[in-house]
C-alpha cells in the first residue's frame, strides 16, 4: 500500500505523534496546507541556488479514531503521521534523503546532495494538477467529523443499536470495529512551482464474532448518518446463524467462488502492483505484449484517479505531475502496464506513488480502479453454483514471484443449493490462485462471469465475479 493510499503506515519509520494542534475547521487545515506551502516554496528557492533543481514532498496525515467493542466505544485516537523527502539534481546526478521528525528541511537537502549518483532519470517537470480537479475533500463531511463529540455519539449509536438488536437475535459474542476520519495533505515543491491538495475520508468497520462484517468508506457528507449507525445492527440481522463451515467438511472446486467486489478490489490491486509491471515483463513473469488477449474477453480495468468521490482519487501524483485515466485491459486484452516516467517524459505512464516501507523510493502504483460490469444478475450466478463459497472479505495478500497468491478469507459464506447460507469457519479458510495463466495452471481472469450489479467500495467500483481461484484449509 501507499502512503496515498488508505491503510496507516506500519514501520517504525514512520513516526506517529498525538497533535496539539488538531484543525477544528475545515478552513483550519486549508491554513495548514497553505502553511506548508509557502514553507515547501521558500526552502526550494533557496536550495536551487546551488543545484540544478530540487523536489520537496510533503505529506501530512490527521487521523481521528474511535475503536468499537461490544462493551462500548473506547476513548478516541488523535494521530498525526508526516514525511518529507527532499530530492536533489545536480550535473546529471540525483540524490534522495528522508527528513527527521524534527529536522530542517534544508539540512535534509544538503543529504541529498551529498548522496546523489548518477541517473538519465531526472526529476520531473513542472508540477501541474489534472483539471477539472477531483472532488476529493468535502468541507461539509470534515465539519461534522471535528464537531466536538460528533463521531463518539456515532459510535455509541452504531454500539446501542447492535445491543438492541442482539437481545432480539442471541449469540453475539464479539464486536470489533472503528469509525475514523482521516485527513491527508499534501505539497510537491519545485524549483518551477509548487502545488498542494488535501483529502479526506470517513470509514467505518464492524466485525461480528469474527466471522461477518461491513464496510463503508465516504468522502462526501451523506444526507443521513442513519445507515452508519445502523450499520452493525442491520450486519447481525443478517448474518446466518448455525455453526460455521470448516474447509474439509465442505469442498468446492476452481469454478465455485463468487468474490465480493471489496474481495476483488484487494486482489487486484496487490496483482496488479506485482505482476502488471515493467520488471515483470523484464523478468519474464508477463510474457503478453499489447494488444494481446490475455484474459476472458468480458473483463475491463481502467484506473482513473480523475473521478469524484473516491478516496483514490486525486489531481496530481507525488511527483506533482498530472495523474492520466488509463485503460489496462480492454475487452481482456493487454492495453498497457504500470509503467513509470521515462527520462523523455513523454508516453502513457502510471500515478507515481510513494511506498509505507521507503518513502523515499517511488513506484507506479493504481488510484480509483474501474471494472466493466458483466451481463449476469447477482442471484442467477449464485442460483447456478449447486455448491459455493462467496468471499466477502480478505486478509493481507501474499504474491510469489511466480504470480501464486494466498490470502486468508476474513469473512465468507458457504453456499448450497437447497440450504441457507452459512458462515465460514474464521480463521481457518485461504483463497489461493495465480493471476495469468501458464504451464503451472490457468489463471483467475481467463474464465470470468460477472454480475450486472456494480458495488461502490469508495475506492472502487467493481462488480461481483465467478472467477478462477480456489478456496480450502490453511
Amino acid at each position: 500500500m501507499t502512503l496515498s493510499g488508505l491503510e496507516q503506515p506500519q514501520t517504525p519509520d514512520a513516526e506517529v505523534v498525538t497533535p496539539t494542534d488538531w484543525p477544528q475547521t475545515a478552513g483550519g487545515w486549508g491554513e495548514v496546507l497553505e502553511a506548508a506551502l509557502d514553507r515547501c516554496a521558500r526552502a526550494t528557492s533557496s536550495a536551487a541556488i546551488t543545484a540544478d533543481d530540487v523536489e520537496i514532498f510533503w505529506q501530512r496525515r490527521d487521523r481521528l479514531a474511535i475503536n468499537l467493542c461490544i462493551e462500548g466505544p473506547e476513548p478516541h485516537i488523535l494521530s498525526r503521521t508526516d514525511h518529507v523527502v527532499c530530492r536533489v539534481a545536480l550535473n546529471g546526478a540525483v540524490g534522495v534523503a528522508v527528513a527527521g521528525p524534527d529536522e530542517d528541511i534544508a539540512l535534509a537537502i544538503e543529504r541529498a546532495k551529498a548522496a546523489r549518483v548518477p541517473t538519465a532519470l531526472g526529476l520531473a517537470g513542472p508540477p501541474g494538477a489534472r483539471r477539472p480537479t477531483p472532488m476529493v475533500f468535502d468541507p461539509a463531511l470534515v465539519e461534522q467529523g471535528v464537531r466536538p463529540g460528533f463521531l463518539d455519539n456515532l459510535a455509541d449509536a452504531m454500539v446501542d443499536n447492535l445491543r438492541h438488536e442482539s437481545e432480539r437475535i442471541g449469540g453475539l459474542r464479539r464486536l470489533d470495529g472503528e469509525v475514523s476520519l482521516c485527513v491527508d495533505q499534501l505539497v510537491v515543491g519545485r524549483r518551477a512551482g509548487t502545488i498542494g491538495m488535501q483529502r479526506a475520508h470517513f470509514a467505518a468497520e464492524v466485525d461480528l464474532n469474527g466471522c461477518g462484517g461491513e464496510q463503508t468508506t465516504l468522502v462526501a457528507a451523506p444526507e443521513s448518518w442513519l445507515g452508519v449507525a445502523l450499520m452493525a445492527a442491520r450486519t447481525w440481522r443478517t448474518l446466518p446463524d448455525g455453526a460455521p463451515v470448516v474447509p474439509h467438511r465442505f469442498k468446492v472446486g476452481p469454478g465455485d467462488v463468487i468474490l465480493h467486489p471489496r474481495a476483488f478490489e484487494r486482489l487486484l490491486r496487490a496483482l496488479f502492483g506485482r505482476m502488471l509491471t515493467l520488471d515483470a515483463r523484464g523478468a519474464g513473469e508477463l510474457p503478453w505484449g499489447e494488444g494481446e488477449l490475455v484474459t476472458d474477453p468480458a473483463f475491463t480495468a481502467v484506473d482513473d484517479p480523475g473521478l469524484d468521490g473516491f478516496a483514490t482519487s486525486r489531481p496530481f501524483d507525488d511527483e506533482g505531475l498530472p495523474t492520466q485515466r488509463r485503460a489496462l485491459f480492454v475487452q481482456g486484452r493487454l492495453v498497457d502496464v504500470l509503467r513509470g516516467r521515462t527520462p523523455a517524459g513523454t508516453g502513457p505512464r502510471a500515478t507515481s506513488l510513494r511506498s509505507l516501507d521507503d518513502p523515499a523510493t517511488l513506484k507506479p502504483g493504481l488510484t480509483a480502479l474501474l471494472v466493466e460490469r458483466g451481463t449476469t444478475p447477482f442471484h442467477d450466478l449464485v442460483d447456478a453454483m449447486p455448491r459455493g463459497i462467496l468471499v466477502q472479505a480478505l486478509g493481507a495478500v501474499s504474491v510469489e514471484p511466480d504470480g501464486t497468491f494466498s490470502a486468508p478469507i476474513r469473512w465468507g459464506l458457504a453456499l448450497e443449493r437447497g440450504r441457507h447460507g452459512r458462515v465460514l469457519a474464521p480463521g481457518r479458510w485461504v483463497l489461493r490462485g495465480r493471476l495469468f495463466g501458464g504451464p503451472a495452471g490457468p489463471g483467475m481472469l481467463e474464465r470470468l462471469a460477472l454480475t450486472r450489479e456494480l458495488v461502490d467500495t469508495g475506492t472502487a467500483v467493481l462488480p461481483y465475479v465467478l472467477c478462477g481461484v480456489t478456496a480450502g484449509g490453511r
